[in-house]
């Protein structure tokens, strides 16, 4: 049996594949890359664990009553839990800042890259015309 060969213009076939198939990719691309940001600073787990003691370093409070010891625990948990929270914080705003970067690099680049051929032959004419 005879194959069938679909034949098409080749600047057909180029249109196709820069303006339709490699943004599809670059979009995947762009949404690797917001995922890898979301993963790499944790930030569900950041959010969901914002008041959390600081590595988990929490003094546990002694079988004897003793107000001196009890009063130590409890200050020393909650610093923990404010260096925690501040470092948390901390992280949430540079995984944030990342992810604004992300969004918007992305979004240059595929923008960059369906302007591509108008920049060229914008520049084409320019330089024909001088």
């Amino acid at each position: 049996m005879q194959e069938v060969v679909k034949k098409e213009n080749i600047v057909v076939e180029w249109f196709m594949w820069h303006f339709w198939e490699m943004p599809k990719f670059l979009f995947v691309v762009w949404k690797n890359y917001i995922m890898f940001a979301t993963n790499y600073f944790s930030l569900p787990l950041l959010l969901k664990t914002i008041i959390s003691p600081w590595r988990r370093n929490a003094w546990a409070f002694p079988k004897v009553f003793d107000i001196q010891e009890y009063a130590s625990v409890i200050i020393s948990n909650i610093f923990s839990r404010i260096i925690g929270f501040i470092l948390r914080i901390v992280l949430i705003i540079i995984g944030a800042i990342f992810q604004v970067l992300v969004l918007i690099i992305g979004l240059l680049a595929i923008l960059f890259w369906i302007l591509i051929p108008f920049i060229l032959l914008f520049a084409i004419v320019l330089i024909f015309n001088y």
